[in-house]
């Protein structure tokens, strides 16, 4: 059974530079015969973190879950006002510590403005190294400048960005590989 990668879009707008970018890693990461899926953190349903509430909502349960059944990760966020979405942030207060350990983590913003979302990138990059995740190094930054049109009109991302997203999708491969050999993580069948 291949591994399995969950895509994780902290964007809550259906049509989204973060979705596309998503996208993007996950057509790359097929290529190396993972399965993958896309969840928007939206979906989820989750209120406002309550670290006192008893009863914890279905989406929290959901949440955990798919971070379970996941070999790695790569989470996407927009860039707000300089630093990653709220929506992301909530998500994470509803995950304990021990699910993030060592599990390997890809990190991609996008932003409206020209190389914005280092910021979110950064953002994020501490939060999972509190949570001893083994985020990769590789990492994109993007945004609406980032497209090009062709001849028929499609628009996918320029050839340095493609790039990028590609070298995500490398060094996730090669970090879970290595996670897997010092037995960091096991085979997840789903």
């Amino acid at each position: 059974m291949p591994d399995h990668i969950l895509l994780v879009c902290g964007s809550l707008k259906e049509q989204s530079l973060t979705r596309f970018a998503l996208q993007t890693v996950e057509r790359f990461l097929s290529e190396k015969e993972y399965t993958t899926s896309i969840l928007n953190v939206g979906a989820l349903n989750l209120p406002i973190f309550d670290p006192d509430l008893v009863n914890q909502p279905a989406g929290a349960q959901t949440w955990v879950e798919q971070i379970e059944q996941a070999s790695g990760l790569v989470i996407g966020t927009p860039e707000y006002h300089g630093g990653f979405s709220g929506a992301i942030k909530n998500a994470l207060d509803y995950t304990k510590t021990e699910l993030w350990k060592d599990k390997p983590i890809a990190l991609i913003a996008a932003a409206g403005g020209y190389r914005t979302g280092i910021n979110s990138l950064n953002g994020l990059r501490l939060i999972f190294r509190n949570v001893y995740a083994r985020t990769i190094n590789e990492q994109a930054a993007c945004s609406k400048y980032d497209l090009e049109e062709d001849d028929d009109g499609d628009v996918d991302f320029n050839e340095v960005m493609l790039g990028q997203l590609y070298r995500i999708a490398e060094g996730l491969h090669r970090e879970i590989q290595f996670a897997r050999q010092l037995g960091l993580i096991k085979a997840i069948t789903r």
